[in-house]
């Protein structure tokens, strides 16, 4: 009985992340080109159009808890802190970005470099074009986000400093999927609470796969569903 009681527990957890409402706001952090690290916080009563909005999880992320994403088009904007924005979870960009207005797939490459991003206190780089650390700096998030944008086809960036040697540094990785990275993206919200077809800029978030967060349910038990992290 217990047994069936915890599948029947867990499928309607997935079910309810599945179909719930997943809202954020955006704020600056590091880099110093018109974009780099931003600071993405799941809603816990923002008031919108005088009305709280909460967020539903994003992977193991829940409401109040911010962590960091790089955008991966240019021709999509955002409006820092001011505006809500309700979240899809895909494998691809809608719309594409400057290459494309149809889906784009997000290449591993990127994942690669995102996940490095949020799991390493720093990316060491060697390879033909060049050996050094990416630091969690204006540095290193204008370096990440230009390779980013280069990946995907969003321009040539290969003439900033170190965007070349990531770049190769990511295809040595060897990675054939994009891991536990999903992109984000971002539709807005109007003033009246009800959902637009506004398309705004396109986010990454690692997601854990329902086999990683199945395994943590595993370990902590029933009274550990609702897990906290929190990346900054």
């Amino acid at each position: 009985m217990k047994r069936i009681f915890v599948i029947v527990l867990l499928s309607l957890l997935f079910a309810g992340q599945a179909s719930a409402d997943m809202i954020i706001k955006i704020g600056d952090s590091i880099g110093t080109v018109n974009a780099g690290e931003f600071a993405v916080t799941l809603l816990n009563g923002y008031l919108w159009g005088g009305n709280p909005l909460y967020s539903d999880p994003i992977g193991d992320y829940v409401k109040g808890d911010t962590f960091a994403s790089f955008c991966v088009e240019t021709d999509e904007y955002v409006y820092l802190l001011s505006r809500p924005y309700y979240v899809e979870l895909n494998t691809y960009a809608v719309r594409g970005g400057s290459n494309t207005n149809d889906n784009d797939p997000l290449d591993p490459r990127s994942a690669w470099i995102y996940t490095q991003w949020m799991t390493q206190t720093q990316i060491d780089v060697d390879n033909i074009y060049g050996t050094f650390t990416i630091s969690h700096d204006d540095a290193g998030a204008n370096m990440v986000q230009r390779a980013l944008w280069d990946i995907e086809d969003e321009g040539d960036y290969t003439s900033f400093t170190g965007v070349s040697a990531l770049i190769k540094e990511a295809e040595e990785a060897g990675w054939t999927t994009i891991g536990n990275v999903r992109v984000m993206n971002l539709w807005q919200y109007a003033y009246d609470g009800t959902k637009t077809e506004v398309y705004s800029q396109d986010l990454l978030v690692l997601v854990p796969l329902p086999a990683t967060i199945l395994l943590g349910f595993i370990g902590l038990g029933i009274g550990g569903l609702k897990l906290r992290k929190s990346v900054k």
